[in-house]
């Protein structure tokens, strides 16, 4: 399964750290597109992707769209049960 998680800077933004810190911390490849926050390059990013206006926002490979940590926590552990 391929994942590509949009986020905002991980410095300025937990939200968008802990979203990242769930790929990183269990070992599960992600392409991860990071935009800057507070500027228009994010909702730019997220537009093709609604109702998703917010980040970090997981994109599945199988199409399935996913926002809010939480969320990305339980949607991989359904499709990671190990």
């Amino acid at each position: 399964m391929s994942y590509t998680l949009i986020i905002g800077d991980r410095g300025y933004s937990s939200w968008s750290l802990r979203g990242w810190l769930l790929f990183d911390a269990f070992g599960l490849p992600v392409t991860t597109r990071q935009a800057r926050l507070y500027t228009d390059e994010l909702p730019n990013m997220l537009a093709p992707y609604a109702p998703a206006r917010t980040a970090p926002t997981l994109v599945c490979g199988d199409g399935t769209v996913v926002f809010e940590s939480l969320a990305i926590a339980e949607e991989l552990a359904s499709r990671h049960l190990d």
